[in-house]
């Protein structure tokens, strides 16, 4: 294996960014990281658990990967979360990744990527399919899948609007390189497993253009199994190539063209260098993270004024480029017929702020999608060029709202980092309380005590001697 210490200007630019991953991702050992990015971590992990376990409950489609697994069977490697049982890792996988992101409450950066969905789940499978690791190995397991997913959004944070699925993309090189880690490969093999999963990454973003797919939902299912194959792969002496992200026909040069859009600075690991989870933003609402700010402005107002729906004639907001996305399908975002359209919806969820005061899981339950209607069609949207092109927001949009009530009484407020951003993180409380919320949705139900130890044990998690026991508590 390769030394891994710093190299100069020259020897950074010749070398591939996956190289460089690979690198440090072998040579790196929990001692290395520090307070901040331990904590992170651990808090990401705790996240990623709830969103999964309450996925099992709730998700839509992503239980056809649960029922696969029980219909085709096999070796029992590897534990599917929220329901229990064990199958074979990458159908483990493949389940746990679809729960991940079904409801859409994972964790995520501000260049909108989803770090924790696109690296827990292929890395618990290589751990079970490994026989165990301790708390220590999975948190820096975690931390170099998460950098991984994190460092291609900052290249290219744009890669969506580019025609592919930014988070689906990047999950599959961050799910590879978790995976790799937690097996114990060296540099050359994290180096091959992200060539493997280069190869399997083709997540097109016509889905983002149509409404009631239920891709979108289910898209980590193919990013953690792919992610845990690559690994897999890699570990059996399988080569693929490791010019993987800069190489003619890499990442950059094929997905994310226009080339001068990317800045590849970011990929360009050094020893030392920070974690980019540590910069990661747990989700307060189960929703896309763009309709956050219009949330939060509307419950702030609320709070501040005293209103209710009832006494609002109109809400106005201005969009930008995602925003839009979000508000110009009539049947998708005023009367979404599917939880998943709902979450994708500005109208929807700040009809849910306004009526139910809250935006939360059970406001996405088919029987209360309708009630939300009326009030929907009061918000009103504008494109604004000045939003799409803010210079503070890298990936998600200030969120400006006016609300004009009955009686003719205006209200305004602009919100540019809502709660749960790196500038404004959720408190350690709300993050337990979101995890227990999550856990009472859990297909398998849970007991209040085993909730309780679960929280005990992700957040003194270096502590655990084997991360089975948080497994054999969530399934």
């Amino acid at each position: 294996m390769a030394e891994c210490k710093k190299l100069s200007p020259e020897e950074l630019a010749n070398t591939d960014g996956g190289v460089l991953i690979a690198r440090r991702a072998a040579a790196v050992k929990y001692e290395d990281l520090s307070e901040a990015e331990v904590l992170m971590t651990k808090k990401a992990i705790l996240d990623t658990l709830g969103c999964i376990i309450g996925g099992s409950g709730l998700g839509n489609r992503c239980t056809d990967f649960v029922e696969m697994a029980n219909e085709t069977g096999g070796k029992p490697e590897a534990t599917i979360l929220g329901w229990g049982g064990k199958y074979p890792a990458l159908y483990a996988a493949a389940a746990n990744g679809g729960m991940a992101h079904t409801l859409d409450f994972d964790d995520t950066i501000p260049e909108t990527g989803h770090q924790s969905a696109g690296t827990l789940p292929a890395t618990l499978a290589a751990i079970e399919y490994m026989g165990g690791a301790t708390g220590k190995e999975l948190i820096t397991a975690m931390a170099c899948g998460a950098d991984m997913v994190c460092r291609l959004h900052k290249c290219c944070p744009t890669s969506t609007a580019m025609g592919w699925v930014g988070t689906a993309t990047t999950g599959i090189f961050g799910g590879a390189v978790g995976a790799a880690k937690a097996m114990g490969l060296d540099e050359d093999g994290i180096a091959h497993a992200i060539g493997w999963a280069l190869w399997q990454a083709s997540f097109s973003g016509q889905v983002l253009n149509e409404t009631g797919s239920d891709a979108r939902e289910v898209y980590a299912a193919f990013s953690q199994s792919y992610g845990f194959l690559s690994a897999l792969l890699a570990k059996r002496g399988m080569k693929s190539c490791v010019n993987s992200i800069e190489g003619k026909d890499g990442l950059f040069n094929k997905y994310y063209r226009p080339f001068d859009s990317v800045d590849p600075q970011y990929i360009k690991v050094q020893p030392g260098d920070v974690f980019e989870g540590v910069n990661g933003q747990i989700k307060p609402w189960c929703s896309c993270g763009q309709t956050h700010g219009y949330i939060q402005a509307v419950k702030s107002l609320m709070a501040e004024y005293g209103f209710k729906a009832d006494d609002v004639k109109e809400v106005f907001v201005k969009v930008g480029d995602l925003g839009k996305k979000l508000s110009e399908s009539y049947e998708a975002r005023y009367v979404p017929k599917k939880a998943n359209d709902a979450r994708f919806s500005i109208p929807y969820t700040l009809a849910c702020t306004l009526l139910d005061g809250d935006v939360t899981l059970g406001c996405f339950l088919p029987e209360n999608l309708e009630k939300h209607y009326e009030t929907a069609a009061k918000v009103k949207w504008e494109y604004d060029e000045a939003t799409a092109n803010d210079p503070n927001c890298k990936g998600l949009e200030p969120a400006y709202v006016k609300i004009t009530l009955n009686d003719g009484t205006v209200y305004e407020k602009t919100v540019t980092f809502p709660y749960g951003h790196p500038k404004n993180p959720m408190t350690m409380e709300d993050i337990c309380n979101k995890f227990r919320d999550c856990c009472s949705y859990s297909k398998k139900k849970m007991s209040s005590k085993d909730v309780e130890k679960v929280i005990e044990l992700c957040l003194n998690l270096e502590n655990v001697e084997d991360v089975s026991e948080i497994i054999a508590l969530v399934s």
